[in-house]
């Protein structure tokens, strides 16, 4: 690495790649974390700990709220402050400064940036979906200093991945031999030792998380231009904490059994885990050496999901820089579905869809829970999702579609693994079948009839709406983003009809902003 004194141990060193040569000016190491939110097993954070201690710059850890996205919401936004919160305690009594910036005005310089004009080395996460390159690109220009990027996400490091690979075999092949080196070893103890930053090194607005309670996350929430249609799900808690739970549970009780349960959504026979995932609020490498350390089918099953095909998805990402479009799609999907582009189908309106209401018991069950729980049981989650594409106008509608819905309600959406399941409904890192049907043509089927004659649907319905816990979120004032009213509550719907265009709803929404009310609505 090319920061004098700054020797990196290989299992650091193999992760880390230098975005921004920069200079030697700035009095900062900034860590920008958006993703890997925790303290264990973070290299991240390691690396950042090691760049201040070479230069002898205070060390600020940084998570802003400045980013702007379509489905930023109370469930999301709610779910990651309770993990910033965890972190910024853990942090703080490790003597490390955190900032944590609420969202900015448009055109208002965020924490970040801020932040990355006095940065001597800015480490940021090497993480592949948009927008995240384009910001580190634009980020980099404003940095005096270094910018290194650091995988905190992968177990074999994606910069290691040679080639391209569009089949799970062929990725299966490449990554073999470097996956067992990095599972069989335990991560060595962490050097977070560091400089210390003081409160005058934070942007001014940065938050202290640390000592407030759950309630007081939920006013701050409140406060901030999000969508809050969308409320938070009780029983989901972000925090390493609760991932560690929620991990050990499952590696105790259910791993074993992982291989023949995993696929019947009746029963709690996965791990679950995708949400803290996706925030980064456990480690990947902890979770592959717990389960490696399990012998049996189970165990063997769970680490292919979670090495093969999690990988590959951020493989796929890496590589296709538009990982989001039916351009994404390999040439024979795209081909099979512009030649029936033209083909009648049987639409449904994104009202229909959002609330449940398709007529297809299956389907809206799945809808449901997404909707209600925050989390849709992975082997259904690909049931859902082909549907949606005999339901939309034309293939580039579907995936709008797709990613709106899973991307709005889903704990773990806008995840490099989220983006690959979705894009898999349309043919990705798959092949072509010989049935050519209406609509989807070659592409695999999957319908809710069959689906729904290997599941006990009332089984299921009970996992779903049994002991839905209601919550709130205090909203003041009428500065609602554009939109909010889309997505809206059985209370409201039960008030406005059960119109197709919304526009009934859009009223109601309006009048609600007009009058700038004190509202709690639930969840």
């Amino acid at each position: 690495m090319p920061i004098d004194g700054l020797r990196l141990p290989p299992h650091l060193d193999e992760r880390t790649t230098l975005a921004s040569a920069g200079g030697d000016d700035g009095d900062l190491v900034v860590c920008w974390l958006h993703h890997a939110d925790r303290v264990h097993e973070n290299p991240a954070l390691e690396v950042a700990a090691a760049a201040a201690r070479a230069t002898g710059c205070p060390l600020v850890v940084h998570s802003g709220f400045a980013g702007r996205h379509p489905h930023a919401n109370d469930r999301q936004t709610l779910f990651m402050l309770e993990g910033r919160r965890e972190t910024q305690r853990r942090l703080r009594d490790l003597g490390i400064a955190m900032s944590v910036t609420p969202p900015t005005a448009p055109g208002s310089p965020s924490g970040l940036r801020r932040l990355a004009a006095r940065a001597r080395v800015l480490v940021a996460e090497d993480h592949p979906i948009r927008p995240y390159p384009a910001w580190i690109d634009a980020i980099a220009r404003r940095t005096p200093g270094r910018v290194l990027l650091v995988d905190a996400a992968c177990v074999l490091p994606g910069r290691l991945v040679e080639g391209l690979h569009d089949r799970a075999f062929r990725f299966r092949k490449a990554c073999e031999r470097g996956w067992p080196d990095r599972i069989d070893l335990a991560w060595p103890d962490p050097d977070l030792d560091a400089p210390t930053a003081t409160r005058d090194h934070l942007p001014e607005d940065a938050l202290d998380l640390a000592d407030l309670d759950d309630q007081s996350l939920r006013d701050l929430v409140g406060g901030w231009p999000l969508d809050h249609a969308v409320g938070p799900v009780p029983d989901l808690r972000g925090g390493e904490t609760a991932a560690l739970e929620r991990w050990t549970a499952f590696r105790d009780a259910g791993l074993r059994a992982y291989a023949a349960e995993r696929n019947d959504a009746a029963i709690d026979g996965t791990s679950r885990l995708s949400p803290w995932l996706h925030h980064g609020m456990i480690s990947p490498m902890q979770v592959a050496r717990d389960a490696s350390r399990v012998r049996g089918e189970g165990a063997t099953k769970f680490l292919d999901e979670l090495l093969v095909w999690r990988e590959l998805s951020f493989h796929f990402c890496r590589t296709h820089r538009d990982h989001e479009s039916i351009a994404a799609l390999p040439r024979w999907a795209q081909e099979t579905l512009a030649a029936h582009a033209d083909d009648p189908r049987e639409r449904r309106s994104w009202e229909s869809l959002s609330r449940s209401r398709t007529g297809d018991r299956l389907w809206d069950l799945a809808q449901t829970a997404l909707r209600t729980r925050g989390w849709l049981h992975n082997n259904l989650r690909m049931t859902w999702g082909k549907a949606i594409a005999d339901w939309s106008g034309d293939p580039a509608e579907a995936l709008v579609r797709l990613h709106d819905l899973n991307d709005r309600f889903a704990l773990d959406g806008r995840d490099p693994n989220s983006i690959g399941g979705l894009l898999w409904c349309l043919g990705l890192f798959d092949r072509p079948f010989p049935e050519n049907r209406p609509i989807t043509g070659t592409i695999r089927a999957r319908s809710t009839a069959v689906h729904a004659k290997r599941l006990d649907v009332a089984a299921y319905r009970e996992l779903v709406e049994g002991g839905i816990e209601r919550a709130s979120v205090l909203v003041v004032g009428d500065d609602l983003p554009d939109g909010s009213w889309a997505a809206t509550f059985e209370s409201v719907h039960d008030l406005v009809g059960a119109d197709e265009n919304g526009a009934a709803r859009r009223e109601f929404w309006e009048k609600w902003r007009e009058m700038g009310a004190h509202v709690s609505r639930g969840s």
